[in-house]
Parts: structure tokens; sequence; C-alpha cells
């Protein structure tokens, strides 16, 4: 019972993270982003309730010591993802998009370290949301958002070089890991 109601918790903070720094500005993205946002908030949602009918399906109850140490895991994702969300600001899209001319490259914050710490946030919430509710067997359904968030970032690198250039190139340079240092 516990570890549902941390679950929902987390649920909930994160979905009030995302509401209320996102800014759907979807009018200038590219239909071929807005298709891979559905893709990416599908996968999510399946990553999300999927460990949970898991649960609910197999009737295995969740492992009560791991509950404090996954709950730790997806809070701290969900700060994670809210610190790279308020670094970028009113940047912050759904879609990735080019941005009007007066943007500049965000390196502050999660950025000085890592180049995607809003994704590194997303996944560490889902796979401790897993965690709670039906481990090993639910962090399956975390897989197919890890692989789209690996294709998204390839997407979205190629816009920020052809949007920055040479200071992308030298953002790359200072700032080597994608997701996790010193791994991607």
């Amino acid at each position: 019972m516990f570890s549902s109601v941390i679950w929902l918790l987390v649920a909930v903070i994160g979905a009030m993270v995302e509401l209320r720094w996102a800014s759907y500005r979807r009018e200038a993205a590219t239909p071929e982003a807005r298709a891979m946002d559905s893709v990416m908030v599908m996968s999510t949602c399946v990553a999300l309730l999927g460990p949970f009918l898991v649960a609910l399906i197999t009737q295995r109850q969740p492992l009560e010591w791991l509950s404090v140490p996954a709950a730790a895991l997806a809070l701290g994702g969900v700060v994670i993802r809210w610190s790279a969300i308020r670094a970028l600001g009113v940047r912050y899209r759904l879609s990735p998009q080019m941005q009007p001319d007066d943007h500049f490259l965000v390196e502050c914050g999660p950025y000085s370290l890592i180049r995607h710490p809003g994704y590194i946030g997303i996944e560490l919430q889902l796979v401790g949301m897993c965690l709670l509710v039906s481990p090993p067997l639910g962090l399956v359904m975390v897989v197919p958002v890890m692989g789209y968030v690996l294709i998204r970032i390839r997407g979205e690198e190629k816009i920020l070089a052809r949007e920055f250039g040479d200071e992308f190139v030298s953002y790359e340079a200072r700032v080597k890991w994608r997701l996790v240092p010193c791994v991607y």
C-alpha cells in the first residue's frame, strides 16, 4: 500500500512540474516533431501505467524494503527534470523546434554537467516508479522510452548544431556527456 501511495504522489508531482512549465507552442513545430511528441507521450504513459497494471494483474506485492530508495530515485528524477525545465525557462518546448531570433544556448544549471538533463530526469523518475510497484518486471516498460530518448537526443542535437553552429560545437567539447557522466 505504501508503495502505491508513493507512486501516485510522484506521478502527481511529475505531472504538476510538466504542466506548470510546459509551453505548448506547437504551431512552430513540424508535423514530424508533433508525431514524435505523440510517441513520447504514449511510451511514457505505458512506462508509468504499465508497471502498475503488471502489479495488479500478477498480484505481486511490491518489495517494501525497496520503497524508500525507489521513491528517492523517482523524486530525484523529478527534481532533475524540474531544474532542467527551469533552466530553459520560456524556451522549454514539448516539441523540439527552432527558436525565435532572440534565442541563446542554455549552458547553466544542470546543462553545465550534461547536455540533456531533462531526459535523464524522466528516466530516473520512471525507473523509480517502476521499482515502487512492480520490480523487476515493470522495468521492461521503461525500455521503449529509453530507446526513444536516444533517438530524440540525436534529432535535438542536429537542431542545436544547425541553430548555434560553432557555439554548440564548443558546448559539446566542454560538456561531453549527453545523459550520464562518464557513460553516455
